[in-house]
């Protein structure tokens, strides 16, 4: 139970002694429910022995007290003194694990004591009754604290040396380097020795005295800034140890005296060198990516402009033979008309029609290989303006199909006008294109701040899409429905996505196939 290895310090009371004792016990057994309820009561709010009575209920701390008072009586009247004064060792050491302060513990009997003195009082009228009674009570108290005093005191030396041992361990096992230096920069204490130096020619040496002269203007600001600010500090230096450059982490921390100074400071210094190296690799590494990055995309950016050139280029050239195969065959249809059969016809209509979506398909591939072309730099666009004019060209589209668009106040943004034009455009047209049989296409335009983008979203009631072909909607060409069925080139949302990339932006879908579509897109604010 205990940690003292020498014999219990039992008492040598004469017979006297032991009928004041009985005095005392005899009185304070009358009144030990009682006190112990009262003294219970007011130790609840003392800042040290209320939390450990509020972990134990009433009944374990009157089986406690019980106990103790049995013991008393065993010592007392019957001899037991070696129980008794184990028990009080047994205390001792809690309250030095439990870090009660020895003056804590003495408070409690001045409470005692307090709580005693009405009942003497009472009890005692006479002096010489008074005096045979506190006769026995100091006997037994001074036995008491002396037990508890001896055991207490012992366990808190041990505890001491333990932590010096624990702390001795890590010291000298630390992986750092750790030195404690004084006000005049020796060396007190160290752990490591590194360099070929020994214990004797570095301890009570100056600190300066195993620095290389680049460092001690570092370590000297470093100092000054610890001794006079009273902070930790911490810095890094270069050593070149045994031919090898080796870097180290230190910090020096401040360790004050009883007047509130700083008397000494501890170092802890870590290599780092590995840890350089490894970053200088980094750095070489991350160099060399950004070259080959930059190189990649210099690349990248001239076959892109190859390609857009040659979009431009092919697109363009190619609409000069288009023009004469139409332009021949509308010839062709106009001289020949009731001459040919039916076949004759039906196959000019053909090449005519092939002719006019071929034109539609180079325009917009125009278009498509113009986006982002220009050296204009960004404008304020206000989208109310540009949704207006969208709605005027499409006037024609909108008053046909019956359609219902509904625009909320929506904000003015940095970009391109002619694109953003473009994206409504687009965004606009499919919304009233793809409606639903026997229903008035419904359209709402919204926009709102999101984080620091605007999130923009045009919402329809059409046909819907499946959600599988969310992705083909975007490639250049892939079409979902026929040509017959829903006219067009395939070119427009692809469009759609390079004009809100170009502006920093994404785009993407949610539909409900029979319910109706929304595309939201974000630009930056």
């Amino acid at each position: 139970m205990h940690t003292i290895n020498r014999p219990l310090t039992l008492p040598n009371f004469s017979e006297k002694d032991i009928e004041t004792l009985k005095y005392y016990f005899e009185f304070n057994k009358r009144y030990f429910d009682r006190i112990n309820e009262e003294l219970r009561d007011e130790l609840l709010e003392h800042p040290v022995f209320g939390p450990i009575l509020k972990m134990q209920t009433e009944e374990q701390q009157k089986e406690q007290n019980d106990r103790s008072q049995e013991l008393q009586r065993q010592a007392i009247f019957e001899g037991k003194w070696e129980e008794y004064a184990n028990d009080l060792l047994t205390q001792g050491i809690m309250y030095a694990r439990m870090n009660i302060t020895y003056v804590d513990w003495y408070s409690v009997i001045k409470i005692y004591k307090d709580h005693l003195i009405p009942h003497i009082k009472k009890d005692f009228p006479e002096s010489e009754r008074v005096i045979t009674f506190l006769d026995g009570l100091n006997k037994f108290i001074d036995f008491a604290m002396y037990g508890i005093a001896e055991a207490y005191f012992t366990e808190k030396n041990n505890i001491i040396k333990a932590k010096e041992e624990r702390f001795r361990a890590i010291f000298e096992n630390s992986a750092d380097h750790i030195m404690l230096v004084d006000k005049k920069f020796s060396i007190i204490m160290i752990n490591r020795l590194t360099g070929g130096y020994k214990e004797n020619e570095v301890i009570g040496k100056s600190l300066f005295d195993f620095q290389p002269p680049e460092n001690v203007d570092v370590l000297k600001n470093a100092l000054d800034i610890v001794f006079k600010n009273k902070v930790p500090h911490m810095y890094e230096t270069e050593y070149m140890l045994d031919g090898k450059r080796m870097y180290f982490s230190s910090s020096i921390s401040p360790i004050f005296g009883s007047d509130g100074e700083v008397d000494n400071v501890i170092f802890i210094s870590r290599d780092i060198t590995d840890k350089k190296q490894a970053e200088q690799e980094i750095k070489d590494v991350n160099a060399l990516l950004e070259t080959k990055v930059v190189e990649r995309t210099e690349e990248l950016r001239k076959t892109n402009n190859e390609l857009e050139q040659f979009a431009y280029v092919a697109s363009h050239d190619l609409r000069e033979p288009l023009r004469t195969i139409s332009n021949f065959a509308s010839l062709f249809q106009s001289q020949y008309e009731g001459r040919l059969d039916q076949r004759a016809n039906e196959y000019l209509n053909f090449i005519l029609a092939s002719t006019k979506r071929m034109e539609a398909l180079i325009r917009d591939l125009l278009d498509y290989s113009r986006i982002g072309r220009t050296d204009l730099d960004k404008v304020s666009v206000d989208c109310n303006e540009t949704v207006t004019e969208v709605l005027n060209d499409l006037s024609n589209t909108i008053t046909e199909s019956g359609a219902e668009i509904h625009s909320e106040k929506l904000p003015t943004i940095k970009g391109y006008p002619s694109e953003i034009k473009s994206l409504f455009q687009n965004l606009i047209s499919n919304a009233i294109k793809f409606q639903k049989k026997h229903a008035h296409p419904i359209i709402h335009i919204t926009a709102k701040k999101n984080n620091r983008e605007w999130l923009f979203s045009v919402k329809d009631n059409g046909i819907g899409i499946e959600e599988k072909y969310y992705k083909k909607l975007f490639v250049l060409f892939q079409r979902l429905h026929s040509k017959e069925a829903y006219p067009g080139t395939g070119i427009g949302l692809v469009q759609c996505k390079k004009i809100v990339e170009l502006h920093g932006g994404k785009i993407w879908i949610d539909s409900t196939p029979g319910e109706g579509t929304t595309f939201y897109f974000t630009i930056p604010q």
